[in-house]
């Protein structure tokens, strides 16, 4: 089946990317995020692509759909990382791409590396804010505006989830997911000292631990209708990190992917 497969390049030229999305169900319309910052926009089946703006967004990390209203687009920006800028956190369209807002800003060090739309009551969100720093020599991630954020009015207004089972040190990167079945089960997996997920099965009322071992973990999927169901890719091996598990939580290795079943 897989050679069956055909590809064809829609563009942009010249352009790394790093975030795509179409509408379901409409063949024609794509988005897709620069690397170095724009949204592009085909409406018709990728033979064209037009620039819809966010020029000086830097890293779009990510660009989400509302389901049933295609016209409303939220889109992920960490801003360059090379220093200060105001080009950065979530932005969002009502019009498909004609006109942005940004709706989500922390402060001019910080930007969004994930945000998740709750699949069952599309007006809550949850987006992870990530404060960053790039140099020639180096990289610096983690500070006072990394967080989790929660809306509950499709982007319009956002509060700043802290206590109530999250971390009180302070965080980098952070990935958040919404079970499709059952949307109170969010996970956000926090750039912390001890690298953990977090799930909470309230809707983001509450948070715990959830053991994953590995740690470092670079991407990781869940089951949909199984939100017990979990896979985790991570560079580090097994018998480094699973000693702090009970045996019986432990999750096997698959050359370097961790898997719960």
């Amino acid at each position: 089946m897989c050679s069956q497969i055909k590809y064809r390049h829609i563009g942009p030229m010249g352009k790394r990317v790093i975030a795509v999305v179409g509408v379901p169900g409409d063949p024609n319309v794509y988005y897709i995020g620069g690397f170095s910052g724009r949204i592009w926009k085909s409406n018709d089946n990728g033979k064209n692509c037009k620039c819809m703006g966010l020029e000086k967004t830097g890293r779009i990390g990510r660009i989400i759909i509302h389901p049933t209203g295609p016209n409303i687009v939220f889109v992920t920006a960490m801003g360059h990382c090379y220093g200060p800028q105001q080009e950065r956190g979530v932005f969002r369209t009502t019009d498909a791409g004609k006109s942005c807002e940004r709706v989500l800003f922390v402060d001019e060090n910080t930007g969004c590396s994930d945000i998740a739309m709750d699949p069952n009551n599309p007006g809550i969100l949850f987006a992870g804010m990530w404060q960053m720093f790039i140099s020639t020599w180096g990289r610096w991630s983690s500070g006072p505006g990394s967080g989790l954020y929660i809306s509950q009015d499709c982007g319009t207004t956002w509060k700043h989830l802290t206590s109530h089972g999250l971390p009180d040190t302070t965080m980098g990167k952070i990935a958040v997911a919404i079970a499709r079945n059952n949307s109170i089960h969010i996970y956000a997996l926090l750039e912390t000292e001890d690298e953990e997920l977090w799930r909470s099965d309230d809707g983001g009322e509450t948070f715990k631990i959830f053991p994953v071992v590995g740690g470092d973990n670079h991407d990781m999927w869940i089951d949909p209708l199984l939100p017990d169901r979990l896979i985790a890719s991570s560079p580090k091996p097994l018998p480094q990190v699973c000693q702090k598990f009970p045996v019986s939580e432990r999750i096997p290795l698959m050359g370097h992917l961790l898997i719960i079943i």
